[in-house]
C-alpha cells in the first residue's frame, strides 16, 4: 500500500475487493485505482502489473488456501485421536451430535468395526 500511497480506507477497500464475496466489478475498479496510483508515485509500469498480478492471483488462490490449511489441521488431529484415543475419538463425536455427515448408528458401527466397546445406553445412568 506504501507503493500506491492509500490510505487505510483506500487499503480496507482493497482488501474487501479481494475478499472471498469478492465481486469482478469491485476488482476491476480497485485495480484502476491502484494502478493509477502507483503511476502517480512513479513506480514503473512492470512493476506495476506485477504488483497487480500478484494481488489477483492471491484473490483467486490465497483464501482457499488458507481453508484448505485450516482443514488439514483438523484432518490431522482427528486422525490422531482415532488412531490413538479412539473410545474418546468416538465419544466425542456422539457427544456433538448433529454434526452433519454421520448419524449416530453409523459412528457406533465404525466404533465398533475399530475395536471400541460401545455399551448400550442406560436410562439410568447415561446423561
Amino acid at each position: 500500500m506504501i507503493m500506491a500511497n492509500f490510505s487505510g480506507d483506500e487499503a480496507e477497500e482493497l482488501r474487501r475487493a479481494l475478499s472471498f464475496h469478492r465481486s469482478e466489478e469491485r476488482m476491476n475498479r480497485v485495480s484502476v485505482k491502484l494502478r493509477e496510483a502507483m503511476a502517480r508515485n512513479r513506480v514503473a509500469p512492470d512493476v506495476i502489473e506485477k504488483v497487480l498480478h500478484s494481488i489477483t492471483s492471491f484473490a483467486l488462490y490465497g483464501f482457499p488456501e488458507s481453508h484448505a490449511i485450516s482443514f488439514a489441521i483438523l484432518a490431522y488431529g482427528s486422525a490422531y485421536l482415532k488412531a490413538h484415543r479412539p473410545a474418546e475419538f468416538y465419544a466425542s463425536l456422539i457427544n456433538n451430535q448433529p454434526m452433519g455427515f454421520y448419524t449416530p448408528a453409523t459412528i457406533v458401527k465404525d466404533a465398533r468395526r475399530h475395536g471400541v466397546k460401545v455399551k448400550p445406553v442406560c436410562v439410568a445412568q447415561s446423561e
